[in-house]
Formats: C-alpha cells, sequence, structure tokens
C-alpha cells in the first residue's frame, strides 16, 4: 500500500490488521514543521514496562487511550533504558548521556554541570518550558530542573488530598503526587501559556510500588486472571494469590495513568493545540513482578526492567500513524529526536557530544545503524558486598550501591555482576530467549570476550562504572570470560 505527504511516496505493509513500517521513498518534510514551532509533550511514565500494555501485546486492556494513540502514532518496538533508576534514567533522557557521563548514579547524585539538557535548549530556542514531576526531591535534589522555568516536583504530606506516602529511606519520607493532580496542573498551565510554543514535561509516577490504584480502578482486573500461568507465577514467587493481586495491582495503576493522560490530550484538542503538538510517551525504566525471582527494580539488568515503551505522534504526518519500528533504540535517544525534529542541531544530537542518536532518519526512511546500548545498575541486593568485592567492585556504603553492567548488541546481550551463587558473566541470545533465562556464555566465548570488550572501551568521564582490563582478566581466570 501507498501513502503520500508532502509529495513523498511511503511505503507501508498492512498485514492481520498491522501497519509495518517499510521505510519512506525519500525524504519527508517532517524538519520544515520547526519553522510552525509546534510544542512538544514528553510524558514520562514511571516504572512502566512495555510488555505491560496492549500496545506492546499485553491481554489486559490497561492502556486503552495509548492503544488509540498507538493508531495516530509510531511505536517504537524496542526501547531500553540505560538503567532501571528513576534520577539516573530522567537524566540519560534529559542529557542524552549514559550514568557514566552525567554523574547521576542513584538517588541522591546530582547532574554534572557541564551537560545541557533538553529543557535548556528548548528554553535557548524560546520555548516556554515546565515540568510536572510526581516524586518529591526529583529535580531539587539532582539539578534536572535547569532549564525549565517551572519545575514543580513539590508534594505535601498524606493529611493534604490527593498524596499519599511512597517508602521511607533512613527517617526520610519520599512522597508522590498522583496522576489526576499532575494532570489538573498541566491543563491548567497549559491554558495560562498556550499563546507562545511550549515545552512541558509530565511524569506520572503512580506504577511506581507500592501499588496503590485509587477507588475508581481498583477491581478492575481479577487477580485470579493475571496473564501469566500458575505455575509460571508459583516458579517465581510461591504465593501465587499474593503475587496475581501486585499484578493487578500493578495493571490498575496503568489503567489509571492512561485515563488521566487521555483527559489531558482531549484538554489540547479542546484548546486547539493538538495539531501542532509533538507528543512522546516513554518511561525511565519498566518493572520485575516475578520474573527471575524479582520484585520492584534497579538491582537487575533483565529485560522487564529495561524495556520501556516509546510512542511519537508527530502531528498533521498521515505517513507517520500506525507505523511500528522493531530496531532497538535508546532513552538516550530521544532528546536528540526530539532536538531534530525541531532542526535544532548540534554534532548531530543537538545536545552536544551526547551519546543518542536522533531517530528522525528512521522516520525519514533513512539509513540507520544497529545500536549499542550499554547498561549499568548502581544498586545491588543486600548481602552481595562480598560478592562484589570478588569481581573488583566496592559497594559502598555496604549493601546498599553496587554495579551491574551490561552491553546489548544485536540479538546477544551480556550482563556482568553479582548473583547469589557467585559473580557471572551471563549471555543471552535475544532472538531466541527474548525472557533472558538461558545464560549461553559457556557455548559462545568469543561473543562474551567481544562484548566484554565494549564495556572497556566504554570508559569516559566518571569511569567508576568501567570494565577494566584486570577485571576481565581476573573473570578468565575464574572461567566467566574466555
Amino acid at each position: 500500500m501507498k501513502r503520500s505527504c508532502c509529495g513523498v511516496s511511503v511505503g507501508l505493509f498492512c498485514f492481520a490488521g498491522v501497519t509495518l513500517y517499510l521505510g519512506l521513498a525519500g525524504s519527508l518534510s517532517l524538519g520544515c514543521r520547526a519553522s510552525q514551532r509546534d510544542n512538544v509533550v514528553l510524558v514520562v511514565i514511571d516504572t512502566l514496562r512495555a510488555d505491560h500494555l496492549p500496545v506492546y501485546g499485553y491481554d489486559r486492556d490497561t492502556s486503552p487511550f495509548l492503544t488509540e494513540l498507538a493508531d495516530q502514532a509510531v511505536v517504537f518496538e524496542d526501547c531500553r533504558t540505560p538503567i532501571p533508576l528513576t534520577d539516573p534514567a530522567f537524566a540519560s533522557l534529559l542529557t542524552g548521556t549514559y550514568p557514566m557521563r552525567h554523574g547521576v548514579r542513584d538517588t541522591g547524585y546530582a547532574l554534572a554541570g557541564h551537560l545541557p539538557t533538553l529543557a535548556e535548549k528548548m528554553a535557548a530556542q524560546g520555548y516556554q518550558t515546565a515540568g510536572f514531576f510526581s516524586r518529591a526531591g526529583l529535580v531539587t535534589a539532582t539539578g534536572l530542573g535547569r532549564g525549565f522555568a517551572l519545575a514543580d516536583d513539590q508534594t505535601i504530606k498524606q493529611s493534604e488530598v490527593g498524596h499519599h506516602p511512597w517508602y521511607t529511606r533512613a527517617g526520610a519520607e519520599m512522597w508522590q503526587r498522583r496522576a489526576d493532580e499532575v494532570t489538573d496542573l498541566a491543563i491548567k498551565w497549559v491554558e495560562d501559556h498556550r499563546s507562545e510554543p511550549f515545552f512541558l514535561l509530565l511524569h506520572y509516577f503512580d506504577p511506581h510500588a507500592y501499588y496503590d490504584p485509587p477507588k475508581q480502578f481498583r477491581g478492575r482486573f481479577d487477580p485470579r486472571t493475571t496473564p501469566y500461568d500458575d505455575e509460571e507465577l508459583s516458579s517465581w514467587w510461591g504465593a501465587v494469590d499474593s503475587l496475581g493481586t501486585e499484578i493487578s495491582r500493578y495493571d490498575e495503576e496503568i489503567l489509571t495513568v492512561d485515563h488521566h493522560l487521555g483527559r489531558f490530550v482531549e484538554s489540547m484538542r479542546l484548546a486547539g493545540l493538538w495539531d501542532r503538538t509533538l507528543l512522546v510517551v516513554t518511561a525511565d525504566h519498566g518493572e520485575s513482578l516475578g520474573e527471575h525471582g524479582v520484585m520492584d527494580h534497579g538491582e537487575w539488568l533483565y529485560r522487564e526492567q529495561v524495556h520501556v515503551p516509546l510512542i511519537i505522534r508527530v502531528p498533521e504526518e498521515s505517513n507517520l500513524q500506525g507505523v511500528r519500528i522493531p530496531n532497538m533504540v535508546r532513552l538516550i535517544d530521544v532528546a536528540p529526536t526530539i532536538l531534530d525534529y525541531l532542526g535544532v542541531t548540534d554534532h548531530g544530537s543537538g545536545l552536544g557530544n551526547s551519546d543518542g542518536t536522533s531517530l528522525m532518519p528512521l522516520l525519514r526512511g533513512g539509513d540507520f545503524p544497529g545500536q549499542v546500548l550499554l547498561l549499568e545498575t548502581e544498586n545491588c541486593p543486600e548481602g552481595e558486598n562480598d560478592l562484589l568485592t570478588t569481581i573488583g567492585v566496592d559497594c559502598e556504603p555496604p549493601g546498599v550501591l553496587g554495579k551491574r553492567r551490561g552491553v546489548v548488541e544485536g540479538r546477544w546481550k551480556l550482563i556482568l555482576g553479582p548473583t547469589p551463587g557467585g559473580p557471572t558473566v551471563q549471555l543471552f541470545d535475544q532472538g531466541t530467549d527474548p525472557g533472558e533465562v538461558q545464560d549461553v556464555s559457556n557455548r559462545h566465548p568469543d561473543v562474551v570476550d567481544r562484548l566484554l570488550e565494549i564495556l572497556h572501551s566504554s570508559s569516559g568521564p566518571g569511569t567508576q562504572g568501567t570494565v577494566d582490563r584486570e577485571l576481565i582478566e581476573r573473570l578468565r581466570s575464574l572461567g566467566y570470560a574466555d
């Protein structure tokens, strides 16, 4: 089937009701829209794993609005975050760089001052900028508010309507703002700033543990009918009913956010702004729900924690509706893509020497090289300090911070770090094992060696996470790398 837009012929293939992207004949006039000064809305849904959305194949209807949006947008089927922790993932999203460069390795770290942020670049282009964040301290403590004229992460205590506690750590209470309030604040801000182009970031924290959906959505999904089978649940978590409840509550939190995001977009339509607004929906990281015997996120680099949605809706581009792109892309590519769309370029990314790459060539139908993704996490499970020391990585303070590293290249994914059984290199063939359950490192020592070399060569500013030559040799001596 052929579609055309602005005189450009577009190749699409429809099969079983799904539109697959085959490429564009020629170059789209997307850059021409920069002169129209489109608004940009970036939506980040905290802790949202891609495979719990119907758009990514989930059986439950957790997100009717996002399903509708996908019909008007481009869905990137394989987007991954470099780190499954909120603060560093946000820093990577907004700077287009890996944590080893921007310096935010976990909660409590500060963003490197020399790196420009997406909001700073947008402000320099004359955009009004605002961000509504739903976790207390996310921007004020990290410096991620740079460039936002309004960076609102102020929340209040449980005694105030619309707020409730997230968790307590070392005596400090962390609070979240609910999706309804984030949306109300955003709608009001747009009403007051609609006369000039704006960049608006909306952060929804609701799917983060602890899963506590509001009454309006609680009970929508039966814990006894999760998309996982009972045997699978039992092997992961033991108590099938309790895990089924957790999964259902998590799904209801997603449904909550989906409802309010739909409400925000409807307000944009009513205000006459929708047809000149670029909308990007993604997540900072995913969530383990029993896979690999793990709940929550932050300590591991398996797919369920790093595979995130990426949906980009380009205004008034009919050829980019209902399109699906299978290429692996990265969260660090989002900011360069937005800036490239707007015609803001600097060393090819709009953000100086960023690690990310604009995805506009994919949208324009041009060549796009295969991506390499570097992964890391600072968290380590309690009690693994000795194992970390064994492979040359220190936990400071003990049992709180650690280091796992990973790399994805083509079909291969390597994870380096501690496990309860000792220090390991794990290698997964994602083509045959998308769930990453079968370690094939012993069968492919040449692949292990090559990927370890990539980790070794990935050093940069703030190299505490790099894999040095001595560590590689020590792993070889232990039999984990040949």
